[in-house]
């Protein structure tokens, strides 16, 4: 009898829902951060815009503001939509991380009242939840808004 080893790996991924917890926000704070989902019930590969308003109130100039925008568990950003606020200069530049798409703003003392559009597809069935998303300045982040977590469900096609 000859013996055999055999080896195994056993692998799996899975998301926590981010916590609920009531952001502290001063009411003298200038930035004010909105942020609203155009679907939050989907399909599988379906797309979804995901609209941001941001408002400035105040005379000083912030400098570079950050959108940390709450990308969903299992939804892929869509590059073409991100270049586009590039291109149009309304963000600087950006980056995507697991859970946010981080935007570079710079001239909210111009504007006060930006409002732009970042388009998502849905990649997998589930029901998730955002992680927070919040706007600070670059240099001074106590100055911040935050949003509550948004809840999405993907279904199959």
């Amino acid at each position: 009898d000859k013996e055999t080893n055999l080896a195994y790996q056993i692998s799996a991924e899975f998301y926590l829902p981010a916590q609920k917890k009531e952001p502290e926000i001063d009411e003298k704070n200038p930035l004010r951060l909105s942020v609203c989902y155009e679907n939050t019930i989907l399909k599988t590969n379906e797309e979804t815009d995901c609209r941001i308003n941001l408002i400035y109130d105040s005379y000083g100039d912030p400098g570079m503001v950050m959108v940390e925008a709450g990308l969903p568990p299992g939804f892929t950003p869509i590059r073409e939509s991100l270049n586009a606020l590039c291109e149009q200069h309304i963000a600087e530049k950006y980056s995507v991380t697991d859970s946010h798409i981080i935007l570079y703003i710079a001239g909210m003392a111009e504007r006060r009242n930006l409002e732009f559009v970042l388009r998502m597809k849905a990649s997998c069935p589930a029901k998730v939840r955002t992680a927070p998303s919040r706007a600070y300045e670059y240099y001074n982040p106590y100055i911040f808004s935050a949003t509550e977590p948004v809840e999405l469900e993907v279904t199959e096609n």
